[in-house]
């Protein structure tokens, strides 16, 4: 034991003394410490341009950020107009009325934190159009959030039923467009708000005419009545008009007019609103099946969510109105369906790199497969960006949270109804980075890890070189070795340099 004992200590006072002959200056090494010679720093230098090279090598094949068009009010009614002409369909009139009505709303939604065409307070879209000083005998509406680029927003409407019929409708004559962004759920986001009418014509005043002057008749000549004698009456039971009563007349049909006919709804209970007579029971029915009862307002509207929650698929949604002992007939069917699934759409080859654009950012791209993903996000602990896509391939950069020695890389991809999938995509430490998500094979598993150690590399180096250059100034102050102090600040410099472009 004794003998293991002083093998140790001896085996620990080599280490100490060659630590103190590498860093520390004194009489030992001249000083001048070993890992600040002139050498070392030639191997430090030759080391460093090596792995610059590889490292620029990897940058060089790994493709950069692609550019996208803007996306813009003028874009978004230019594509419209594009995806019309290729259908056949007139264009459509930009008005300035619309544009209006259409940032008002795009602000409320924004102000008000919903994503809906009714708002929580029940306000219609056609509140808008009202508001904004177009009268319209028709009108449409599409939404969209989360996209960056106008390609992908009309490639979205374009994919879904109902907005495609707003978008290629004959009966519209004028389109508004507007483009707001803001935070939506503590997210930045940009919503898309697109507005369709036919504004109503003025009708013409009638041309007042002046009525003739009419002579009035003379009244007749009174005749002066000769007294006749009368008997005394009988008095006989007497009978009082009749007077017909108008049977009870039932409370008019209703009209479901939210959600909008053909619509996808995500959710199980939609709130589901329309106009009745005022302060009637309406009964509200899917498929014949009672969902839910509430009351028409002093005003005739009325809104509830459905006690039960609705199936996926399609519904045919009714409702009656009752007053008293009276029914209405039933309203006109809304047909709309329900899609509570996300997105079955999954990524494809995905890479998760250090930015060598942007330092401190993440490089992330791939491949999204599957035509159900409307929008897509990727998440790094609190901080995310849109993806922006094209054609399935994806790229995109993101700072992750500071202060979490751990981050989980995540991608939420969402449907044009607004289910999500939330896909673990790579999980980061400070020494390394692991792709969860699809497993990555050959070269795919390499190239993250060569550039994400690269960096760290130098950062290590970078310390480490600091530290012994503040040692080799600070012990022995007035024995300095200038060369060496000049050569270490330079090798410093270069190192910082490469850290930020790589």
């Amino acid at each position: 034991m004794a003998r293991l004992t002083h093998h140790l200590q001896r085996h620990c006072a080599t280490v100490k003394r060659h630590f103190w002959n590498a860093f520390v200056p004194h009489e030992g090494n001249d000083h001048r410490p070993h890992a600040l010679r002139h050498r070392a720093l030639t191997v430090y230098a030759i080391a460093i341009i090596l792995v610059k090279i590889v490292v620029s090598g990897v940058a060089i094949v790994y493709p950069g950020p692609s550019a996208t068009s803007d996306l813009t009010q003028a874009q978004i009614i230019k594509l419209t107009n594009a995806a019309r002409a290729n259908n056949g369909v007139k264009a459509l009139t930009t008005n300035a009325a619309l544009n209006s009505g259409a940032q008002l709303k795009a602000n409320d939604m924004l102000s008000k934190q919903y994503f809906a065409h009714v708002s929580p307070t029940k306000v219609t879209p056609w509140y808008w159009f009202k508001k904004a000083g177009y009268n319209y005998s028709a009108a449409g509406e599409n939404l969209a959030i989360d996209f960056t680029t106008s390609e992908d927003v009309i490639e979205a409407w374009l994919a879904s039923a109902s907005h495609r019929k707003n978008l290629l409708s004959t009966q519209y004559k004028d389109i508004g467009v507007a483009v707001a962004s803001g935070k939506m759920n503590g997210v930045t986001s940009t919503v898309i708000v697109q507005f369709f009418g036919v504004a109503v014509k003025t009708k013409q005043q009638p041309q007042k005419v002046t009525p003739k002057a009419v002579t009035p008749a003379k009244p007749a000549t009174s005749t002066k009545p000769s007294s006749v004698a009368v008997a005394s009456p009988v008095t006989t039971p007497v009978l009082g008009e009749e007077t017909e009563v108008p049977p009870p007349v039932p409370p008019a049909a209703p009209k479901l007019t939210s959600p909008d006919a053909g619509t996808i709804l995500a959710t199980a209970t939609p709130w589901i609103g329309g106009e009745a007579q005022v302060s009637t029971d309406v009964t509200v029915f899917s498929d014949g099946k009672r969902i839910g009862v509430t009351t028409s307002d002093s005003k005739g509207y009325f809104s509830l969510q459905p006690t039960d929650n609705l199936a996926d698929g399609s519904h045919a949604l009714t409702a009656i109105a009752v007053s008293g002992d009276l029914q209405s007939a039933a309203s006109a069917p809304l047909s709309v369906s329900v899609d509570t699934q996300p997105p079955s759409a999954s990524l494809g080859t995905t890479i998760v790199l250090p930015s060598y654009l942007s330092p401190g950012s993440l490089t992330v791209s791939g491949t999204i497969t599957g035509d159900d993903v409307a929008a897509a996000r990727v998440y790094a602990g609190t901080s995310s960006t849109t993806i922006p896509q094209s054609k399935g391939a994806f790229l995109t950069q993101l700072a992750p949270s500071v202060g979490s020695s751990t981050d989980m890389i995540t991608v939420e991809l969402k449907d044009s109804v607004g289910n999500i999938s939330l896909v673990p995509l790579a999980s980061l430490s400070f020494l390394d980075v692991a792709v969860l998500q699809p497993t990555p094979e050959g070269l795919a598993e390499w190239i993250p890890r060569i550039i994400f150690f690269s960096r760290k590399f130098f950062l290590t180096f970078w310390m480490f070189l600091f530290l012994a250059l503040a040692v080799n100034v600070i012990v022995k102050i007035r024995v300095q070795h200038r060369p060496i102090i000049l050569y270490s600040l330079l090798l410093l410099y270069g190192l910082t340099i490469i850290m930020v472009t790589t």
